[in-house]
């Protein structure tokens, strides 16, 4: 119950804050990732209502008899990417016309199969963007944005990862 009462409070302050921005000039290339945070219940027969609110989801019984969780993913190993076989949240890249949600939200459906924009989920806030430097030469290579969102439903809708960019899915508890 108290996980839950911490988790209420990050998503209020994630609601209500204004995030880093940058844009420099020099740098054009962009990155975004996805935070997703859900709810294990630890019931197996839970009655969940549809939500319109950060409010009325914590509101629900099941939410309260939970285990909030953070995904997380291990990237696959290839041999042409800095970043194999790491750790990370999903995301990527950004296209062209693209915004930084935008990105966010492709990339996760493109490497999980998960779909950010649906009634299943609800963005909490933007985390303070960050410029990735290169560790050889500290020059900037790009300007990568961390989106936080909350799973309001209690099953995670059935995964599929992109086995070229994904070796594995998994939640950790936050405790």
């Amino acid at each position: 119950m108290a996980e839950q009462k911490y988790l209420s409070k990050i998503a209020e302050t994630l609601m209500t804050r204004e995030p880093l921005v940058i844009h420099p000039p020099s740098q054009p290339r962009r990155a975004a990732v996805a935070l997703v945070l859900r709810c294990r219940p630890n019931t197996t027969s839970v009655v969940a209502n549809s939500v319109s609110s950060v409010k009325s989801f914590f509101e629900q019984a099941w939410v309260n008899d939970s285990q909030p969780e953070l995904l997380y993913m291990l990237r696959a190993t290839r041999v042409t990417d800095q970043w194999s076989g790491h750790v990370a949240f999903p995301g990527g890249k950004s296209e062209p016309g693209e915004t930084d949600r935008d990105t966010a939200i492709r990339e996760v459906q493109e490497e999980l199969g998960l779909n950010l924009d649906t009634d299943n989920f609800i963005q909490l806030g933007q985390l303070d963007a960050r410029e990735i430097k290169s560790p050889l030469d500290n020059k900037l290579m790009m300007v990568l944005t961390p989106f936080v969102f909350l799973q309001t439903v209690p099953e995670t809708p059935t995964l599929s990862l992109q086995e070229s960019e994904v070796a594995a899915v998994k939640c950790t508890t936050m405790h």
